[in-house]
């Protein structure tokens, strides 16, 4: 039906069961490197930014553990290509997700009341 077509070009990722061990493993590793970035950074900025100021244990202690952070602030620049993205598709495969494009109030909950369907998370930009 003209229905079922366009909900299934709406569906853009998902559905990826045959995914191989190695690729599932590989995706597993990029979330925890990038979750552990998430966790680990906020503290270490503050805890660099205290030894600074207060230069604990030695001036030179101090700059040489911010020196990650300040040479990062400022030698990177916004990030201009989008090709790196592709690299992150093993990351995906490990989440097993959905995702859909411009979709309709009625085949939201339509997908919802489907048994064994995923949760959702809504995202809008403007």
């Amino acid at each position: 039906t003209d229905e079922h077509k366009t909900q299934n070009q709406q569906k853009v990722m998902g559905n990826r069961q045959k995914v191989s061990t190695f690729r599932w493993m590989l995706g597993m590793s990029m979330a925890t490197v990038f979750s552990s970035t998430y966790i680990f950074t906020p503290p270490y900025l503050l805890i660099s930014i205290i030894l600074l100021i207060f230069q604990y244990p030695t001036r030179n202690g101090s700059i040489l553990f911010a020196a990650p952070a300040i040479l990062s602030m400022l030698l990177t620049s916004p990030v201009q290509s989008t090709k790196w993205i592709g690299y992150l598709a093993p990351m995906l495969d490990y989440f097993d997700y959905e995702e859909f494009h411009e979709i309709t109030n009625a085949q939201i909950i339509e997908h919802n009341r489907k048994k064994g369907a995923k949760k959702c998370i809504i995202a809008l930009q403007p």
